[in-house]
């Protein structure tokens, strides 16, 4: 059996979709070690499928202390095998000076020369699940896909009593839906008129509480949705206050996430709460075949736009997202609602 290392050091939902792996190669009887962003730690700390979980500097150019920092942690873990789900142009040379005798990623023209075995990169054909393409790396370990696939992370007891201290602040009940009217880019999201749209549909159902989330407090899409009237009452603004530990318990206990497709998606699939997830852009790369959030709970929304001669990309794609009309976000989410 073997001491394995695996880095994932991009974004939030394509670090909780590589946990997918975990269970199958602890099953295997590997020892784990999971490498990922710091802002990702409430997620992976103390995770009982883990050995330790190493953070990454949020910047992807570290100083030369944090370097420094990280090449230690990296030796005194004396992995066997490192797997670079994903390339980071520090990482590579600083796990070479470890000396980890299997370096395994994908071929690239600036880093291959810091692996020991490259694969191709074949992810933007789009024909399987990302957590699939993860799989394709671990070919040497022999290590089966299960079906279904399902992610793994860990959430801290203590992020739990901040969650429950951020809703009791508002006296709110135990049934609420989340949205998230932001994504990594400002340009390309569903139009927060849309999102005003939705949840006049379903007030005019119920009156169901509302929970808004987001990186930034201060995020336009945010401070948008909060100036309509149906967004004064009945709802708390929890954008900018919680990390993803406290996040996924809130999420955890919600009735049903809608937004984009995003981190927060991946890691409401992963705590079991229903998403309703909204794809604008819907070539293989970028598509729900490759991205969406895994579980049966999660159902997609997409765009049938299609590119005019003349349009840009970003023009087409905010089109895609504007065509999406709230009526069809709010029929997909009708299942979820009729749930007791």
């Amino acid at each position: 059996m073997k001491r394995i290392l695996i880095c994932r050091p991009d974004r939030v939902g394509d670090t909780i979709i590589s946990s997918s792996c975990f269970s199958p190669l602890n099953a295997a009887g590997h020892t784990l070690f999971f490498m990922a962003r710091k802002m990702m730690s409430p997620l992976f700390q103390g995770h009982p499928l883990l050995e330790q979980f190493i953070p990454i500097p949020n910047s992807p150019h570290p100083n030369p202390e944090e370097k420094k920092i990280l090449l230690n942690q990296i030796r005194e873990v004396e992995a066997d095998i490192l797997i670079h789900l994903h390339p980071l142009p520090v990482l590579y040379p600083l796990t070479a000076e470890a000396k980890i005798p299997i370096r395994i990623g994908h071929l690239h023209k600036k880093l291959t020369r810091f692996l020991t075995h490259a694969y191709p990169y074949i992810k933007d054909k789009g024909d399987q699940h990302e957590a699939n393409y993860n799989f394709d790396l671990l070919e040497s370990l022999e290590i089966e896909i299960p079906h279904p696939l399902h992610y793994s992370i860990h959430l801290n007891p203590d992020e739990e009593e901040l969650a429950n201290q951020l809703l009791q602040e508002h006296s709110f009940p135990l049934s609420y839906i989340v949205l998230n009217p932001t994504a990594h880019s400002q340009s390309l999201r569903w139009p927060v008129s849309h999102f005003i749209e939705l949840a006049k549909l379903i007030r005019d159902r119920e009156e169901e509480p509302f929970v808004i989330i987001g990186d930034n407090a201060n995020d336009p899409s945010i401070l948008e949705l909060m100036k309509d009237p149906i967004f004064q009452r009945n709802c708390i603004n929890l954008a900018g206050k919680t990390s993803l530990g406290s996040l996924g318990w809130i999420l955890k206990k919600a009735r049903l996430l809608i937004g984009r497709n995003t981190g927060p998606s991946h890691l409401a699939a992963a705590v079991g709460c229903p998403t309703v997830e909204i794809f604008g852009r819907m070539e293989p790369i970028y598509g729900p075949n490759r991205w969406h959030a895994l579980g049966e709970n999660n159902h997609p929304v997409c765009a049938s736009a299609r590119k005019r001669w003349f349009e840009t990309k970003q023009k087409f794609w905010k089109r895609s997202y504007e065509s999406i009309s709230p009526q069809e976000v709010y029929e997909a989410a009708l299942p979820f609602l009729n749930k007791t």
